[in-house]
């Protein structure tokens, strides 16, 4: 079997650059997104662990 030929290829159409485009938008936006979201975790989760150890351990004022 013989390689294919280096001219023998399918042409883009007329929309692809825009496709591309609005693809890499869209997997830019996605990666915003998703880093976006871990930072948050990231800086939140001392305050959400430290809330659910405080919660079951809260003494109130008087009722020891």
């Amino acid at each position: 079997m013989s390689a294919p030929s280096t001219t023998s290829y399918y042409p883009f159409g007329s929309k692809a650059s825009s496709i591309f485009r609005t693809t890499q938008t869209n997997n830019y936006l996605k990666a915003a997104f998703i880093a976006l979201l871990l930072y948050d975790h990231a800086i939140t989760l001392d305050k959400e662990v430290w809330c659910l150890c405080s919660s079951s351990t809260v003494n109130y004022i008087g009722y020891d």
